[in-house]
């Protein structure tokens, strides 16, 4: 994974997770993935940096993302934030708590 990160890469780290944006937009994430907040739409834990391709398929370079304790929210190049994790209190700003990752609902 040396040589991934460089220069202007930015870096933000909760307790639990990390995530990094590359200067090309691509968005990684690891740690613990429990609520969905790695943004590989499951629970896993990831431990080593993963790419979350849903950015790259959309074709959404991220231009910035942070870490929060439960929860990491994302800035893309477009100026659209995403949020993913736990929606708990209102954190990821939806509006209405989402179903856990895994339900049928």
């Amino acid at each position: 994974m040396i040589g991934i990160f460089m220069g202007d890469d930015r870096v933000s780290r909760s307790f639990y997770h990390t995530v990094a944006v590359t200067h090309h937009g691509a968005l990684f994430t690891w740690g613990d993935g429990k609520e969905g907040k790695l943004g590989h739409n499951d629970n896993a834990q990831r431990l080593i940096p993963t790419l979350v391709a849903a950015f790259i398929e959309w074709g959404m370079p991220v231009a910035a993302a942070q870490a929060g304790g439960s929860h990491t929210l994302v800035l893309n190049r477009r100026g659209q934030v995403f949020s993913f994790g736990s929606g708990d209190s209102g954190r990821l700003g939806h509006g209405i708590p989402p179903p856990p990752v895994g339900s049928s609902s």
